[in-house]
């Protein structure tokens, strides 16, 4: 009988951790193991469907050469329910992101010239939140960047980065630009 009263108290003790590492790991564990897959697995990260399908073009594509300044046109439809922030943002601590363009290192015989620009006119609203007036998208937006062409071989390398929004939760988007440019050359 000696035996048993040694054990009893050992099997108690290892219930007892069993029972308390089970209730961790399905309190705390558990729940945010599914929520960070879940994250993983979208891109985006908050859920949210990209409401985008971009378009890109220039202005001009012929006759030009060193020195000409070309315009890339970013367009999108935006899908119901959505709406994407324009290039211009309150000066408040917390501001929603405004879209912009950065021409990466890649780039090769072009430049930018100037900021990127909205293509259109955007709705301007009051926001609670931000206690400011907020510039925003709907159905369609057109971002504008102006290129100086600075050598016989252009490739514009870049990105246009935005913020897309519903009315409860917002998200942020890229669009990858790796254009080249053909010169026009005299003989």
């Amino acid at each position: 009988m000696k035996i048993q009263n040694y054990f009893a108290p050992l099997l108690l003790r290892h219930i007892f951790i069993w029972v308390f590492w089970a209730t961790i790991l399905s309190v705390f564990v558990i729940p945010f193991g599914i929520q960070t897959t879940v994250c993983a697995q979208n891109i985006d990260g908050s859920g949210l469907k990209n409401p985008t399908k971009w378009s890109t073009r220039f202005d001009k594509i012929t006759g030009l050469k060193i020195g000409d300044i070309v315009t890339l046109y970013m367009e999108t439809p935006i899908e119901n329910g959505y709406h994407i922030y324009s290039v211009k943002v309150p000066t408040k601590k917390i501001e929603p992101m405004p879209t912009f363009f950065t021409l990466e290192k890649e780039s090769k015989d072009a430049i930018a010239n100037g900021n990127c620009i909205d293509g259109i006119i955007p709705e301007k609203y009051y926001d609670d939140v931000f206690e400011n007036d907020l510039y925003y998208f709907k159905n369609k937006v057109i971002f504008k960047q102006k290129i100086k062409i600075t050598g016989n071989n252009p490739r514009i390398v870049g990105a246009l980065k935005y913020q897309y929004c519903t009315d409860e939760v917002c998200d942020y988007g890229t669009l990858e630009i790796d254009k080249s440019i053909k010169l026009f050359h005299q003989n």
